[in-house]
């Protein structure tokens, strides 16, 4: 039983350290886990004789003092954290070069492997049972039954749902947990189901919280990588991992915008909508797809049972709106709603389907009165009258207006000269040609820096001068979003993306071929 050697010692895919070894005072019991950030370990605190986890830091940030600096100063506010639903963050320890942050050791499975467990199947009657008291929190237990899993294998990214009476639960200590350090100015970013182990007793626990922010580097130019969540798995392949972490950042992040509490609310959103449908909300078959999925694309709502109540249903839907400034405001708001919900304190009991979705069946479009449909019929006419005098009136001003205004407009040209100290790089292998957002406001190039490095520019143009964006060493065959928001390239074996106004960049995919791309 040896104390552990220097980390560069090790070759890079080995395992940091093996069983029997010592790291300060924790002696090494197993491998738990490993990914994009390093390992977990499970080990034994020889002093006070309990178990915990070590998760090892990178050699990138243990080599680096300014971010261990900053690292340390982000721990000591994460250990502050003191919640029954929150792994708790003990300490740093470091030995020979390696360093390691201890955390508390949660037994038990994580949420992402409930969802993918096989569950017995439910009986087919109660399957399609709709109650009638959906939304009162005494007949949870009958609606488990009908929204529990059917004993098929999940495919990729889709799993069993759990059933009503033990989703609400884990959501509801979830939700706590997120409210507890939003209190305390601390957020997750990094929310996901392999990110909430469940014990044998039935307690949620939100692990890594905020270790997505410490970890990550502080230079302004680098890239964003989802292959570094600090959420490991033993099982999961990297790409897999990056496909997960991806499902779950708001639309923000994808956009590579700052972030706020309301990216944890739209995961916690993500999450609950999985728990109840057995599925992601977003998905795709490359990174690509599922951050375009997020941005722009709607979950499949009637995938969700019938029988949810409808309190949970509106939650789910206000938790997922793309624009953050209408997104539910507090995760408190969310835990509220789901202790009304369990208690039947909530909504009066209704059909699901008529309020918290909007398709309508055959069956209520005939139960609509005849009085009803003469006000509709009113209406109707009432707006084709509006609309027509609206359209005469219209084409009248169009025909004025171009009678009054037969002078030509004159031809606008636009010169854009290189940058200063610069030149353009549009030849042969070089950048490629510019781009021309499709809002027609902003030209896209690469040019060279003082330096000689090739850069990607932005020339809005209203303005005089080209905007240099940090962080587009060697760009190659730029192309814009549809939103003329953000301009994707490719540089170093890779397709990134950088918000057209300057920021982080993104990496979405490696690619060996850098001719052309399109925002999909």
């Amino acid at each position: 039983m040896g104390e552990v050697g220097p980390f560069c010692g090790r070759a890079a895919r080995d395992p940091v350290l093996t069983a029997g070894e010592k790291l300060g005072i924790y002696e090494i019991v197993s491998l738990l886990g490993s990914g994009g950030m390093g390992e977990v370990y499970r080990a034994r605190d020889t002093k006070l004789q309990r178990d915990v986890a070590l998760k090892i830091l990178p050699e990138s940030m243990a080599r680096d003092a300014q971010r261990m600096a900053r690292f340390e100063r982000e721990a000591q506010v994460l250990a502050s954290l003191n919640h029954p639903n929150i792994a708790a963050i003990y300490g740093l320890e470091e030995s020979n070069g390696v360093r390691a942050l201890v955390m508390e050791l949660v037994d038990g499975e994580t949420l992402e492997e409930r969802l993918r467990r096989p569950q017995p199947p439910a009986h087919p009657a109660a399957r399609d049972t709709l109650s009638p008291q959906a939304g009162r929190g005494e007949n949870l237990k009958d609606l488990a039954s009908s929204t529990s899993g059917s004993g098929r294998p999940a495919r990729p990214g889709e799993g069993l749902p759990l059933a009503i009476d033990e989703a609400l639960p884990v959501a509801k200590q979830i939700a706590e947990a997120l409210e507890y350090a939003h209190e305390r100015g601390v957020i997750h970013r990094d929310l996901k189901p392999a990110n909430v182990k469940i014990t044998p007793e039935g307690m949620a626990k939100v692990l890594d919280f905020g270790l997505a922010k410490v970890m990550e580097a502080q230079d302004a130019t680098a890239t964003m990588d989802m292959a570094n969540s600090p959420t490991l798995s033993a099982m999961a392949t990297q790409a897999g991992m990056i496909l997960g972490t991806a499902a779950y950042m708001s639309p923000e992040q994808a956009k590579g915008q700052r972030v706020d509490r309301r990216a944890d609310i739209w995961a916690f959103g993500c999450v609950l909508y999985e728990m109840l449908s057995g599925r992601r909300a977003f998905e795709g078959e490359t990174i690509s797809d599922v951050l375009a999925a997020v941005i722009r694309a709607e979950p499949v709502w009637n995938v969700i049972p019938k029988t949810t109540p409808p309190s949970v249903g509106n939650l789910v839907r206000r938790c997922l709106v793309k624009d953050p400034k209408q997104r539910l405001r507090d995760i408190g708001e969310a835990r509220i709603t789901i202790e009304e919900t369990i208690s039947g304190a909530g909504a009066p009991p209704v059909m699901a389907h008529e309020q918290a979705y909007p398709e309508r069946s055959e069956r209520d479009a005939h139960a609509v009165t005849a009085d009803h449909r003469s006000l509709l019929k009113r209406e109707r006419l009432i707006w084709a009258l509006a609309t027509t005098a609206l359209l005469v009136a219209a084409i009248v001003s169009v025909v004025a207006y171009r009678r009054l205004a037969r002078v030509p407009a004159p031809a606008i040209v636009a010169e854009i000269p290189s940058p200063k100290g610069g030149q353009f790089r549009f030849q042969g292998d070089a950048g490629g040609p510019p781009a021309l957002s499709p809002d027609g406001r902003s030209l896209a190039f690469v040019a060279t820096d003082p330096s000689g490095k090739d850069m990607l520019w932005v020339r809005p143009l209203d303005s005089p001068s080209p905007q240099m964006l940090a962080g587009t060493e060697g760009a190659q065959s730029l192309f814009w979003s549809a939103d003329s928001r953000s301009i994707g390239f490719f540089a170093d074996g890779k397709i990134r993306a950088v918000p057209a106004t300057g920021g982080t960049v993104m990496s979405l995919a490696d690619s060996e071929v850098a001719t052309s791309g399109s925002w999909n």
